[in-house]
């Protein structure tokens, strides 16, 4: 028996485990009754970076959880290759799934439109995030970006900072910030929607109306719609 937090439940489907064979669980936050869990399941699947929490909010051994990466298309198919390594779902539904992702990466990665929007862009723009998440994004498309603590962003945007972007420093670059929607209030305690205007994009991060790839690829669109 797995246990799976409700961000990663189609995650199930694309390796083939039944619903028979889960359950979603919240090992994110203290509850006592989440106590009992490593005794019942085989496996704990989580966000990348959060084991140390849960094995203290669970008393799960650390072996027994699995971190997951859904950031990009790329990350997805990596996290399919480990759970298949580690003997978990069905390998033919794996290989299905891991086929038709890498398909997709593809034609994310070929499309003409794309790659001319992102040279247009990158000869007179950079992007300020605040996160290695959306930084991940931003890399996968092959934006300049840079990544600077959320306090620094408004500062660094006015002054500006050497970075080699081939012929181009920072200072030459008109100044773009995106920002995770769960950064919200100190979004509005330094004021930046109201310094950045059109400039900053709030990008929303955990549409759970959304189905997993939907939600990397409507991360993608809203980026790239952005940028245009």
């Amino acid at each position: 028996m797995l246990a799976i937090t409700k961000m990663y439940q189609e995650l199930m489907d694309l390796i083939g485990v039944d619903e028979d064979d889960y359950e979603l669980i919240n090992p994110y936050k203290k509850d006592s009754d989440l106590k009992h869990v490593s005794d019942y399941y085989d496996y704990i699947i989580i966000s990348k970076g959060y084991t140390k929490r849960v094995s203290n909010n669970t008393g799960a051994n650390p072996d027994k959880i699995i971190e997951v990466s859904a950031v990009t298309i790329g990350s997805l198919i990596n996290t399919l290759n480990n759970l298949k390594q580690l003997k978990i779902g069905n390998c033919q539904n794996i290989d299905e799934s891991i086929d038709q992702l890498s398909e997709l990466n593809t034609q994310i990665h070929a499309d003409d439109e794309i790659k001319k929007l992102v040279d247009n862009f990158n000869s007179k723009n950079i992007i300020i995030t605040n996160t290695s998440f959306i930084q991940k994004i931003l890399d996968d498309l092959g934006l300049n970006n840079c990544k600077v603590n959320l306090e620094m962003i408004d500062e660094i945007c006015r002054a500006g900072c050497l970075i080699n972007l081939g012929n181009n420093t920072m200072d030459d670059l008109q100044k773009l910030v995106i920002v995770p929607d769960y950064d919200l209030d100190k979004i509005d305690e330094l004021n930046l929607k109201d310094k950045f205007d059109s400039n900053l994009c709030i990008l929303k991060t955990h549409d759970y109306d959304l189905e997993l790839i939907e939600r990397i690829e409507n991360r993608y669109n809203q980026i790239l719609e952005f940028i245009k």
